[in-house]
């Protein structure tokens, strides 16, 4: 019936414990620390159990430990989703700092800005992203967003119809 530590992960779960299921995963982190299941599974674990603090205090200690692990990196962005935007920047921050050729990493760099309130700074990352990606609707949607927020609708025009262009599926275009 399924994985094994699925259900002992489950079944700890709904008891409001971590138990023996942060254990194996200790274990497994013993011996393969850097194992992005066994992160996931503690984090996951510590969410359900402790709450988001205690997987953001564990994900921050192992990206500290491994502060080139670009994989555990996108973990812990993953669970900061719901920080206050300035502390989701410095996870961005650190994965440009790991590797700055990732489009996806500047859309998200660029995104945190304009929420920051960082608009001209947004508009550079967001076009940042489209460079290093050209083929990604995601990329000119965002720029066209930010270009409309900035009232340069030429821009925005030219950006909406590159995204429409590469992805007549994106309803954000």
């Amino acid at each position: 019936s399924g994985d094994w530590s699925s259900d002992v992960c489950s079944s700890d779960l709904n008891e409001g414990q971590s138990g023996p299921a942060q254990d194996l995963w200790n274990q497994v982190l013993d011996t393969e620390p850097l194992s992005i299941s066994a992160h996931s599974g503690i984090a996951r674990l510590l969410s359900g159990t402790q709450g988001s603090a205690a997987a953001l205090a564990h994900l921050e200690a192992a990206c500290k430990r491994f502060p080139f692990h670009f994989q555990l990196h996108c973990l812990w962005l993953q669970y900061v989703n719901d920080e206050p935007v300035d502390r989701r920047s410095v996870v961005i921050d650190k994965l440009l700092k790991i590797d700055s050729t990732i489009a996806w990493i500047h859309r998200e760099k660029a995104t945190a800005l304009y929420h920051l309130g960082e608009f001209e700074q947004a508009a550079r990352w967001a076009q940042s992203a489209v460079d290093l990606d050209t083929t990604n609707s995601a990329n000119h949607t965002l720029f066209g967003q930010i270009c409309n927020g900035l009232a340069d609708l030429k821009n925005a025009e030219a950006a909406f119809r590159q995204a429409i262009e590469h992805s007549a599926d994106d309803s954000d275009a």
